[in-house]
């Protein structure tokens, strides 16, 4: 929860400040024998002034994952090709129909869930883009990408526990997963008030992708809220 102003301007200063239209997400995309990445972080919505009122990555910006996704076929990875080019040129009922031929041929494939996801969230329809998210994970259980992804769409949806509860089972799932940790850390500092639970899950991201240098000045922040918010010892 932001309540310094400062602190607030630390956070948008970091990411997507002044963002006032929900980014077109990017696919899921993929490679033969190798995993698919997945969209990694919180996408605040705009207050009434059009600002972001928190922190924010590229809501779908591709992370590489583990090499899990079953292999397509020569016909089906040229399908699920075709869906993504037609997803990133906003042509969703095109993309739409393509994934759902790919999910037909291949069921366990589960970035065609979450492309699919990723669009019904863009077009407003929440409900249906969690209910595909849990298709997803009917088929793919306990995948950190798709419970990462489910995190995301309950904490836009109001349900922060949820959300929470989400993102855990995603850093279960795979420790090492870093959106999931950042995801986490977003939330509880941004909407639960849980500067120590943001801080531990900061940084373990920060550990993952010391690439990322845009996290130092939240770390630091972070630090001064959790050592503000401890009992002062008593003087000997």
């Amino acid at each position: 929860m932001l309540k310094p102003s400062t602190n607030k301007a630390l956070l948008l200063a970091l990411l997507l400040a002044g963002c006032q239209t929900m980014p077109t997400p990017e696919p899921v995309q993929s490679e033969p024998q190798k995993s698919a990445p997945v969209p990694s972080a919180e996408t605040p919505a705009p207050d009434s002034t059009g600002a972001v009122t928190g922190p924010s990555a590229t809501p779908a910006a591709p992370l590489p994952y583990q090499a899990n996704d079953p292999a397509l076929s020569v016909e089906t990875q040229a399908s699920f090709d075709e869906a993504v080019a037609a997803m990133k040129k906003g042509q969703h009922d095109t993309a739409l129909a393509k994934f759902a031929a790919v999910r037909a041929q291949s069921s366990r494939y589960l970035p065609a869930y979450l492309n699919t996801a990723l669009i019904l969230r863009q077009q407003n329809k929440p409900k249906a883009a969690l209910e595909m998210v849990e298709s997803g994970l009917a088929v793919r259980a306990g995948d950190a990408r798709a419970l990462s992804l489910k995190g995301l769409l309950l904490r836009e949806q109001g349900e922060l526990q949820q959300a929470k509860a989400s993102y855990l089972l995603a850093i279960s799932s795979a420790p090492n997963y870093a959106p999931a940790h950042r995801n986490l850390s977003v939330l509880a500092d941004v909407y639960l008030d849980e500067p120590a639970l943001a801080l531990r899950h900061m940084e373990q991201y920060a550990q993952l992708t010391p690439e990322d240098k845009d996290v130092e000045n939240w770390l630091i922040e972070l630090r001064r809220r959790v050592q503000a918010s401890q009992p002062a010892e008593a003087s000997p």
